[in-house]
């Protein structure tokens, strides 16, 4: 029997959403029951309530971004019909090739904060796109090439995202929540530490003016367009070189981390995500806590890892993992809030 999808589009990408809608309807396995794409999120109760539905999917980066107070009454709902409350967002591994998927437990927080602790400390079992990933991530080590003359452990790196959506609090406050303030009060710290900062661009499109950026870092292009249009340094392998060499890196909730991670960098993450409280990457309180680097924890590393293994997956395998999470959900919980 068909599993009854129910997907909530809004936040998803356009090109998403189509893959998605046309992999969902041509599955063996799921029946898609499609959300208006118009309704007003007041009504999205009302509508799940009028409807029969197994799963209910919806996209939420980080786990956070989009868990507004109608999601929040739709995952308890579901715990109280005996329904999956899922998300999905891009995998971590390859980042824009995979997806992930996980269910929401009652309190709205990721299911990593009931099963991470069970999970193994080692990786042997790695799927084979991770494994593959991983392993030309490591290849790539190979090249001592230096590039900018920047002398290893001399410098910090500012890993850029779109925005600072999801900052956590006590760094900035809420009229001064953007990236350049982020930027600026980090720079001042890495230069008080007397280490050269450095700040990554995002690939995503520039919303801000770079001309605000305070402390002369140095600024470092994601593509070649970006070179050119703001003319800004950049070479194909940079983030290998950074990753290598830097004294420590500065992320809000990047998936940038999973290339770090291969270095065992010393890694500073401000954001909200599924990481958060779970001692995977040191999360500092405030900007001045900033590189005050506890020892890592290994162990919890790997178990990240771990995790990432059994919820990412590649794109045209959504429907395969769709029912596998179903199937988990159902396993560990048997009854609403258990």
């Amino acid at each position: 029997m068909k599993i009854k999808l129910l997907y909530f589009t809004k936040y998803s990408y356009i090109e998403q959403k189509k893959h998605l809608i046309n992999l969902f309807s041509k599955s063996e396995l799921i029946e898609l029951v499609e959300v208006p794409e118009n309704i007003d999120r007041k009504d999205l109760l009302n509508f799940c309530k009028s409807v029969e539905f197994d799963i209910f999917i919806h996209k939420n980066e980080h786990c956070k971004l989009n868990t507004c107070s109608y999601i929040k009454e739709i995952i308890s709902f579901c715990y109280l019909n005996n329904k999956v409350p899922c998300y999905f967002d891009f995998g971590y591994f390859d980042h824009y090739e995979n997806y992930m998927i996980d269910y929401y437990l009652p309190n709205s927080q990721s299911s990593i904060k009931k099963i991470f602790h069970n999970l193994p400390n080692t990786h042997e079992n790695l799927q084979e796109t991770i494994f593959i990933y991983l392993k030309r991530l490591k290849n790539k080590r190979s090249d001592n090439q230096n590039i900018l003359n920047l002398e290893k452990n001399n410098f910090c790196v500012i890993w850029a995202q779109y925005d600072v959506g999801l900052l956590r609090n006590g760094f900035l406050k809420d009229d001064e929540k953007n990236i350049i303030n982020w930027f600026n009060k980090i720079t001042e710290v890495i230069k008080d530490f007397k280490l050269i900062p450095v700040i990554k661009i995002s690939p995503c499109e520039i919303n801000y003016d770079l001309q605000k950026i305070k402390g002369n870092p140095i600024l470092i292009a994601s593509t070649e367009n970006q070179s050119k249009n703001y003319n800004l340094f950049y070479d194909k392998n940079i983030n290998t070189f950074l990753s290598k060499n830097a004294y420590c890196h500065i992320i809000n909730c990047s998936s940038i981390s999973n290339e770090l991670m291969i270095d065992n960098s010393k890694i500073s993450a401000t954001g909200i995500s599924w990481f958060n409280d779970l001692n995977i990457f040191y999360e500092p309180k405030d900007f001045k806590s900033i590189l005050n680097f506890p020892p890592q924890n290994e162990d919890n590393l790997n178990k990240w890892i771990n995790w990432w293994n059994i919820r990412q997956f590649p794109k045209n395998k959504f429907d395969l993992k769709v029912k596998e999470i179903f199937n988990e959900f159902h396993f560990s919980i048997q009854s609403p809030y258990k």
